[in-house]
């Protein structure tokens, strides 16, 4: 399970910055706009839930962010690999990453069994948001 993946960093980075750009049109106030970004795109509680304040609060220095994997492209195996298990991609539907980037993904599969799913009302960390729907 492929949960909220993007295909290409840089793709989900050209996303992101599309999406920050819808929400400053609609409010100007820099002053709130990770709090906005983080409500509608990463996780849609009032409130960052315990989980995820403590994994950001415990990530590390050197892995964090997406510079350090800048050039990041999902690639299919070559073509003697054996054939890879079959695979569900899914991404909440206001996640930051988008429809775009999640299609990407049956092509990295050397079979066709790939079953791409939106998780309606959910974003980012729809585990978090929805956790029983997310498991359904």
């Amino acid at each position: 399970v492929l949960s909220s993946s993007p295909f290409s960093i840089q793709m989900a980075e050209e996303d992101t910055e599309a999406l920050l750009e819808v929400l400053r049109e609609s409010d100007d106030d820099a002053s709130t706009l990770k709090q906005r970004f983080r409500i509608t795109h990463q996780c849609r509680t009032q409130h960052m839930p315990a989980p995820l304040v403590d994994a950001l609060k415990h990530a590390g220095a050197v892995w964090r962010d997406t510079v350090v994997i800048q050039n990041y492209v999902a690639t299919p195996p070559s073509e003697q690999a054996v054939t890879m298990p079959p695979a569900m991609a899914m991404r909440g539907e206001y996640d930051c990453v988008n429809e775009r980037c999640l299609d990407e993904w049956k092509g990295v599969f050397n079979h066709n069994m790939v079953e791409l799913r939106t998780l309606e009302g959910c974003s980012h960390h729809g585990l978090l948001e929805r956790g029983t729907f997310y498991g359904e």
